[in-house]
């Protein structure tokens, strides 16, 4: 018989509903530090590497002789910057388009398993689901990049706004090309 960490929780005299939520936390808990930790030595690893690419140490100031609070010292100072929203832009979508984009990829870490039975979500069709979710996080760029109010993105989305015009069926364009066609 296999005991479960929500067994375990409730032998240990937990109530049901708080090692349920505990059940739930701990797989979101592994997945924010897997992401955060991967992030942390990918980035620190991009700019060893680029720093020998072009002749230079790369980070050796921060965090010891190899610089590994180097990224974390530029994440610091990343939230500690001003948060500035240009004048012409749509405030609230300006500032939810991080958001969306956040979400998108991290929903996309609740398919994946990390043992049998430990996983955000339990699905047979796993992979469609991380690429589906994966394909939504170009929205939060997309977003960012009209709620700017900038007039360099505008020629993007009149673009998109026509194609979608032309070939979505519902549109009267569409319907009188029909028309024509068929004449």
């Amino acid at each position: 018989m296999q005991t479960t960490l929500v067994d375990l929780l409730t032998s240990a005299g937990l109530p049901d509903p708080l090692a349920h939520v505990i059940r739930a936390l701990v797989p979101c808990v592994l997945i924010i530090h897997l992401v955060a930790v991967g992030a942390l030595v990918f980035i620190w690893l991009e700019r060893k590497v680029s720093g020998r690419i072009q002749d230079r140490l790369g980070p050796t100031r921060v965090g010891g002789r190899f610089g590994w609070l180097q990224t974390l010292a530029d994440g610091i100072k990343l939230i500690a910057k001003e948060d500035i929203t240009p004048g012409e832009a749509d405030a609230m979508l300006f500032r939810i388009a991080p958001y969306v984009s956040f979400a998108a990829s991290f929903a996309a870490w609740l398919a994946m398993p990390f043992a049998v039975g430990w996983s955000g979500l339990d699905m047979n069709v796993a992979v469609f689901f991380v690429l589906a979710v994966l394909g939504l996080e170009v929205f939060g760029v997309i977003l960012a990049g009209y709620a700017s109010g900038s007039k360099w993105s505008r020629p993007l989305f009149d673009g998109n706004e026509l194609a979608t015009t032309v070939w979505f069926p519902d549109s009267d364009l569409f319907q009188l090309k029909l028309r024509w066609t068929r004449k």
